[in-house]
């Protein structure tokens, strides 16, 4: 909540969440701080993509954890 938009990106993501067309898929795997992952389909996109599009977020390479990006 401490980044620079921070707070604009909970809000964001709380209103697509509430979206009809909305899906949230539990990957039943954890990250690294015991994390809960999951996947938030919206529409025909991605609520990480919509959050970037609207610079609220920022892309990052998980390259690294391939362990678990096979479920996605």
């Amino acid at each position: 909540m401490e980044d620079a938009h921070g707070v604009e990106a909970r809000d964001e993501l709380r209103q697509l969440l509430g979206r009809p067309d909305t899906h949230v898929r539990d990957l039943e795997i954890k990250d690294r701080y015991r994390r809960s992952l999951a996947m938030i389909a919206v529409g025909d996109t991605t609520a990480g993509r919509i959050l970037v599009s609207k610079g609220l977020a920022g892309r990052k390479d998980y390259r690294d954890t391939r362990n678990w990006c096979h479920r996605l």
